[in-house]
C-alpha cells in the first residue's frame, strides 16, 4: 500500500484544510494544515497560490487601527536518500496599512532548506527582517543549506462600487554592482489589474484585466 507521510513523528493526513483555529479580539492564529493565497493582495498573488498542495505549519491575522500583519511559517517536505535529507520550508510576514480608499502593503517572504535543516526561529518572527537573518545565515551558512529572500510591495485603491485597480511588485534579486548587471538580470515580477463593475445585469457583474511579467530567473 501507499506509505504515510509523517511530519513531526505523526502521520500527515492527506487534507487540504485541517488545523485549530483561535480567535480573538483582534486577530487569530490557526495551526495545522492549510493552503493560502499569499502575496500584496489575495487575489493578486505572486508568490504562493492557494492552487497548489498543502502544507503544515502556522499563520496569524493582527489588526491595530489601520494596521494589519500577517505572518505564516510552514513546512514543506524533505528531499533526499538514504544518506541526505533536505528539509524544506517557507515563511512569510507583510504589513498592511490603510488610508481611506488605498491599502498600502509591504513584505517578505523566504524559502529555506538544508541537509537535516531544522526549524527556523528567526523566520518564524513576524517583526524579524528576513533579509537581516538571510545575510547572518549567509555568514556562519552550513553546506548545502539554501536560503532565497524575497521583498514585494503593493498599492491597492478600492471604492464601494467595488472599482479596483491594483499594483504589485516582488524582487527576488537586484544586481547593485554594474559588472553583474551584465551577466546576470534583476529577478523581479511585476503585475498590474483592474476590476471595473458592470453597471447593468449582463452574463458578468464584474469584468478583470490583469497585466503579470516574470523576470526569467525569478524564483530560484
Amino acid at each position: 500500500g501507499r506509505k504515510v507521510p509523517q511530519r513531526a513523528l505523526f502521520n500527515a493526513a492527506e487534507a487540504d484544510y485541517m488545523l485549530f483555529n483561535y480567535q480573538f479580539a483582534n486577530g487569530d492564529i490557526s495551526f495545522g494544515r492549510m493552503k493560502q493565497t499569499w502575496g500584496a493582495f489575495s487575489n493578486n498573488s505572486l508568490f504562493l497560490s492557494n492552487m497548489g498542495p498543502s502544507y503544515d505549519g502556522f499563520r496569524g491575522n493582527l489588526n491595530y487601527h489601520n494596521f494589519n500583519l500577517r505572518f505564516f511559517h510552514a513546512y514543506l517536505e524533505t528531499v533526499g536518500n538514504k544518506r541526505i535529507n533536505i528539509h524544506r520550508y517557507l515563511a512569510g510576514h507583510m504589513l498592511d496599512f490603510n488610508i481611506k480608499n488605498f491599502y498600502l502593503t509591504i513584505g517578505e517572504t523566504i524559502l529555506y532548506a538544508g541537509e537535516n535543516r531544522p526549524f527556523s526561529i528567526s523566520y518564524s518572527i513576524p517583526l524579524m527582517s528576513f533579509i537581516e537573518s538571510d545575510v547572518n545565515h549567509r555568514y556562519n551558512q552550513y553546506k548545502n543549506d539554501m536560503d532565497n529572500s524575497f521583498i514585494f510591495l503593493g498599492l491597492e485603491y478600492r471604492n464601494p462600487a467595488k472599482l479596483r485597480i491594483t499594483i504589485n511588485y516582488l524582487i527576488d534579486d537586484i544586481q547593485i554592482d554594474s559588472k553583474d548587471r551584465k551577466n546576470i538580470p534583476d529577478n523581479t515580477a511585476f503585475s498590474a489589474s483592474v476590476q471595473i463593475p458592470s453597471s447593468h445585469l449582463g452574463l458578468f457583474q464584474i469584468y478583470k484585466f490583469q497585466y503579470d511579467r516574470v523576470g526569467t530567473w525569478t524564483y530560484r
